[in-house]
């Protein structure tokens, strides 16, 4: 593995899994690193991974996962595979064990059936009636900007919830591009979520079913969940169900009041934004200026910065913006 110390962790970034046969398990290896090399490039290092464990004797498929947030700062250089005579048939017209779903019975469903029944969402989706490789019905993400369903009942709360989708593995990884994040009751601020990913289907040698789920329990009184993608490939990433609990509210309880602008602006800061409060010298910066920055919808401004050292992304970031907001007042003074 060639990979940037700086950007990329070998032990929690990379992922090395394998298939067991008839199944849809996967079963995550353990790995050993050896120590790191140096390269023609100082950002880069070199590293041997190795398995530590004995792999299953009935493996039939090895996946190998890059989890790294910032691109290009991770690859695959070589690759050495023992394959061992079996006679063991991995057929995919037989049935597979182990659950596929989670065990489930929420009282609200959404089946995106040629539309959804979000409350909002962003204008950047499409509906398939079914989609064509996978015969369900779906809505796909059209292109490589942040696509949002945010989904609340007025006067209830929600508990819990599990999403399915279908998704395109070699191009959309749950931990780095979906965020769930939910609104309590009288607050402003969003609470990002820790999810979970399980039950993995595999339609065919591009697509797969997963269900998301919380990996804890949600706060108490939430009012709204918002669910953002953020893979930069189009068409690899589908709703297909979303399934919420609703419990009823006390009845001195109410929602938030302004629910216009409940949709989160900007997953790196947890309170949105309060327009009704800004004044003509600071609407100007209300909203991030560089939303590429902000955001996975442009990766290409995460490539390590080689020419310049000790200032991070964020740092040159907040100095533009500081340099616009004096240009600003300048102005006004003139």
């Amino acid at each position: 593995i060639q990979y940037a110390p700086e950007y990329s962790t070998l032990a929690t970034d990379l992922i090395i899994s394998v298939r067991k046969a008839n199944t849809n398990e996967w079963v995550q290896l353990t790995l050993a690193f050896s120590d790191p090399v140096d390269t023609a490039v100082d950002v880069f290092k070199t590293a041997t991974v190795t398995t530590t464990d004995a792999i299953p004797e009935d493996a039939m498929e090895i996946k190998i996962e890059m989890a790294n947030s910032v691109v290009w700062t991770m690859f695959l250089d070589e690759l050495n595979l023992t394959w061992l005579s079996s006679d063991l048939v991995d057929d995919p017209e037989e049935e597979i064990t182990g659950p596929t779903a989670p065990e489930i019975d929420y009282n609200f469903i959404d089946l995106i059936e040629g539309g959804t029944l979000a409350n909002e969402m962003s204008d950047n989706w499409e509906f398939f009636t079914p989609h064509p490789e996978s015969d369900l019905d779906v809505a796909g993400k059209t292109n490589g900007k942040k696509g949002t369903m945010v989904y609340y009942k007025e006067g209830s709360y929600i508990d819990n919830f599990a999403l399915k989708l279908q998704v395109a593995p070699a191009f959309f990884n749950p931990d780095n591009h979906m965020i769930i994040q939910v609104q309590t009751e009288g607050s402003e601020e969003w609470t990002v979520l820790n999810i979970a990913a399980d039950y993995f289907v595999k339609i065919n040698g591009t697509f797969s079913t997963v269900w998301i789920e919380p990996a804890e329990a949600l706060p108490e009184n939430v009012t709204q969940i918002s669910f953002a993608f953020y893979n930069d490939v189009a068409w690899t990433q589908f709703m297909d169900e979303v399934h919420i609990n609703y419990v009823e509210a006390e009845e001195d309880s109410s929602t938030p009041e302004d629910e216009s602008s409940s949709v989160p602006e900007d997953e790196s800061s947890s309170t949105p934004e309060d327009e009704s409060s800004s004044t003509p010298e600071d609407e100007s910066s209300s909203t991030p200026e560089d939303e590429s920055s902000s955001t996975p919808e442009d990766e290409s401004t995460s490539l390590p910065d080689t020419g310049v050292t000790g200032i991070a992304p964020v740092a040159v970031a907040a100095l533009i913006s500081g340099l616009a907001l004096v240009a600003t007042l300048r102005r006004k003074e003139d």
